[in-house]
């Protein structure tokens, strides 16, 4: 009598299909990690763009040689970056750019009447002193050029008979110098744009920081005399508190034409 044949192992076909899987899961991830690797190296490849050659002050004019090509890391690049001097030659810094800082289209603008700061919660006023607005338009504001954060120079115009001189005559005098422009009002107008609307026109005032002292008297000169601003070049900016106006006596019993002239001396120019 022939012996039984034995029985195939049940086990056998379980294996050949695991076998297959893990060779197909093996060939998978050999082909992601060969485009993850290919991924990588296309993020990381170098990308010329441009960056300051030296520290670029905020509402400064650009030009192409302001800048340089500089190489770095694709995975480094900052968003909106511009790769061409061309882009900035003539365009207005927002911000101030460091030297070395890749240049972005959000920090610069070709439109700097256009330029605005946000509000902060308090205004920008020194420990003992006192915000003042006071009025301006194009002929006194130098054309609507004084901005936050210039420094303007307080010209008077008055006729002496204000002080009982007789015959009267018109004198000038600066009263004032390097008074700090903190903020400027709203400009005149909105003209309408299809893109967006721009603003026209001067502004009609300016908030400046000045002493109690002087408060007092800058606000009887403009109930009393025509006044005019002077912008002081950038160059003579101070990078700390003014100093208090000379010779600034105490106004606790009040302001008049003595007063004034007893300061000024207007009758004896």
């Amino acid at each position: 009598m022939p012996s039984a044949r034995p029985a195939a192992s049940p086990s056998k076909p379980l294996l050949l299909v695991l076998g297959a899987v893990i060779t197909l899961a093996s060939f998978i991830g050999a082909f992601a990690v060969g485009i993850l690797s290919s991924e990588h190296a296309h993020t990381d490849g170098p990308v010329q763009v441009i960056a300051a050659l030296h520290d670029i002050q905020a509402r400064e004019v650009l030009s192409a040689g302001d800048v340089g090509i500089v190489t770095m890391p694709r995975s480094a690049v900052p968003p909106a970056v511009l790769t061409k001097p061309s882009q900035i030659d003539g365009a207005t810094a927002l911000v101030t750019i460091l030297k070395g800082q890749a240049i972005t289209s959000n920090i610069t603008t070709h439109a700097p009447d256009q330029m605005s700061a946000p509000a902060p919660a308090y205004l920008p006023i020194p420990q003992g002193w006192l915000a003042l607005t006071i009025p301006t338009n194009e002929q006194e504001g130098v054309a609507g050029y004084i901005a936050a954060g210039d420094y303007v120079n307080v010209v008077v115009t008055v006729s002496t008979g204000t002080f009982g001189a007789n015959p009267p005559k018109t004198v000038t005098k600066t009263i004032l110098t390097k008074v700090h422009v903190i903020r400027v009002g709203p400009q005149s107008a909105t003209v309408d744009s299809r893109e967006s609307p721009q603003r026209a026109g001067v502004s009609s005032s300016l908030t400046i920081v000045v002493q109690q002292c002087d408060a007092a008297y800058l606000t009887w000169f403009l109930a009393n005399t025509s006044l005019r601003y002077e912008l002081v070049s950038h160059a003579d900016y101070s990078a700390t508190i003014p100093a208090t106006q000379p010779a600034c006596p105490e106004t606790d019993a009040g302001v008049g034409p003595a007063q004034v002239e007893a300061r000024y001396g207007f009758t004896r120019i």
